[in-house]
C-alpha cells in the first residue's frame, strides 16, 4: 500500500466491537476484481466473509491515490 501513516482503532458498545484500520497509502479501486495472477487477492473477501459467519460485516473504502479505510464490526454475543 506505500502508506507511511496507518492508523487503528478498537471501540465496543454492549452490542458490538468495532475495528477501523485507515491508512494513506496508494488506495485502489474497490469495485475491480484484482488480479489473480498476482499474490494474495483473498485478504478481503476472506476477512468479510468471516465477519459474516460471525453475524458482523466488513466495509472497505479505497481510492486510487487516496489511501484506504476498512472497517469490521462483530457482535458481542
Amino acid at each position: 500500500a506505500r502508506a507511511t501513516k496507518v492508523t487503528v482503532e478498537l471501540t465496543a458498545d454492549p452490542e458490538a466491537a468495532g475495528l477501523r484500520i485507515r491508512d494513506d497509502g496508494v488506495g485502489f479501486d474497490p469495485t475491480k476484481p484484482i488480479d489473480g495472477d498476482g499474490p494474495g487477492g483473498f485478504g478481503l473477501a476472506g476477512m468479510k466473509q468471516r465477519a459474516s459467519l460471525l453475524g458482523g460485516a466488513v466495509s472497505v473504502h479505497s481510492e486510487t491515490g487516496k489511501g484506504t479505510l476498512v472497517e469490521a464490526r462483530l457482535p458481542l454475543e
